[in-house]
């Protein structure tokens, strides 16, 4: 009896044994020959139809997507890859040249895979840099994201002389440092310190890298002069301002700007750029405004002007009066996203001609004793989440809720975890990132307002 249940068992785990033969890659494949879950093949071998087989080549055009890599060793297809040689594979990427991990990638953590306008290696693909610490030279160029070499710097001083020679050794001062400036050589390194004003006007291409400088008076870009700031504070008004086109164009990032803005026949781009409240900034004759994650007051575009303001992830704080006002009545456009306006009325203008104004996935909130107006004549709201209210009739659009914020008070919009603006914005409206850069969405869907729960 015994010598027959031990041959019952023996043939029991014979039979239950796996097919080292059979193979399978998902679900429909598995069930057509009776296995439970997903069989891959051993090494060197590559599954067709439910069988393990060894695949040969000569190179990846022998191969197919399923097993992509040759193997010059075995001869053989396999699905991944071992060096570099057998990068990128069978209808890979050209940009895909290095083996990491069994698969081609771009670029290889803590080598000098990268460069240009993409030269640091994130999670395998190179990318811009966005920090001075992520580039050997210690100099990010924000504006294009390239590393600056140091050599190619013009130096300047807030105490520095006209006279100086504009090097690391001597630095001049900030109105010899554009007036140097050149096609080849254009970017201009800012000892930190104080300046007095700066003045633009040559029509050239020039980048500044404040290094955490304050430039104490006026800033003035004209005459179709293209200029990148970034890591300074400006401490007097600034304008971008012509007569006549062709427009200048400004892109100032992280920038703590104190004093309002004037933009004519100008196109001015915020990015993690703080507008101090308190004056209005004012735009006119052709006039562009995009900002993203970045801190704005009151701006007013001027009657009959052509132009256009576009908001995202940002904070809108315009104290007692609407943010972003106006009666402009010529082609004019503004859109604001994923963004918190506080203490201050959301007001959709009545129809005018060549005006369209849309505000969607916003918070406009405030305390208690002040009510937000969020009415008009006009639909321009969606998923506007508005609290609390101070009229009878709720505009299409608008879902009246509590946006539950941390500390809005104190200047905290991050929300809660019980905030009803969670995973409740319209997704078809995207963005991948909110005001802290986070990635969105976090959860099931993205939050409304600029910042988003995690």
């Amino acid at each position: 009896m015994r010598a027959c249940v031990a041959i019952g068992i023996g043939l029991l785990v014979a039979c239950t044994k796996p097919n080292s033969d059979l193979c399978c890659v998902d679900a429909d494949s598995c069930a057509a020959v009776g296995l439970s879950s997903v069989q891959a093949c051993q090494d060197g071998l590559v599954c067709r139809g439910n069988q393990c087989i060894a695949e040969t080549c000569s190179g990846a055009a022998d191969c197919d997507a399923a097993a992509p890599f040759c193997d010059s060793t075995t001869g053989t297809c396999a699905e991944q890859c071992s060096d570099d040689t057998q990068c990128p594979g069978f209808d890979g990427s050209a940009d895909d040249p290095f083996c990491v991990a069994g698969a081609c990638v771009q670029c290889r953590t803590g080598m000098d895979d990268c460069s240009g306008d993409a030269p640091v290696c994130d999670s395998s693909a190179c990318r811009a840099c966005m920090a001075n610490s992520e580039c050997s030279s210690g100099l990010c160029n924000s504006s294009t994201g390239a590393c600056v070499d140091a050599s190619t710097l013009i130096y300047s001083l807030g105490s520095g002389s006209d006279g100086a020679a504009c090097s690391e050794a001597d630095p001049c001062s900030i109105a010899r440092a554009v007036a140097v400036v050149t096609p080849s050589l254009n970017t201009i390194f800012m000892e930190p310190g104080t300046y007095d004003s700066v003045v633009i006007d040559s029509g050239a291409t020039m980048t500044f890298l404040g290094n955490g400088s304050t430039i104490t008076a006026e800033v003035s870009v004209s005459h179709a002069s293209t200029v990148a700031m970034q890591d300074l504070t400006i401490g007097g008004p600034f304008s971008c301002t012509d007569s006549v086109g062709p427009d200048s164009q400004v892109t100032l990032t992280r920038v703590g700007l104190n004093a309002a803005f004037s933009l004519t026949y100008c196109q001015l781009a915020l990015m993690q750029t703080n507008i101090a409240g308190g004056a209005t900034s004012q735009m006119s004759i052709d006039a562009t405004l995009t900002a993203d994650r970045s801190t704005l007051p009151e701006v007013l575009p001027a009657n009959g002007i052509t132009g256009s303001i576009t908001v995202t992830n940002s904070i809108l704080d315009g104290g007692m009066s609407n943010p972003i006002s106006g009666s402009a009545t010529n082609n004019f456009t503004v859109d604001v996203s994923y963004s918190t306006q506080w203490y201050s009325e959301a007001v959709c203008p009545k129809p005018m001609t060549g005006l369209s104004y849309r505000m969607s996935n916003c918070i406009v909130a405030g305390p208690a004793d002040l009510g937000i107006a969020a009415a008009g004549s006009d639909n321009c709201f969606d998923h506007v989440m508005a609290f609390p209210m101070n009229t009878g009739s709720i505009p299409a659009g608008v879902i009246v809720a509590d946006p539950m914020m941390v500390d809005p008070t104190d200047g905290d919009f991050h929300l809660m975890p019980s905030s009803s603006a969670i995973n409740a914005a319209d997704s078809s409206i995207s963005d991948d990132h909110d005001y802290d850069g986070v990635s969105r969405p976090q959860g099931a869907g993205p939050d409304i307002g600029a910042f988003e729960f995690h």
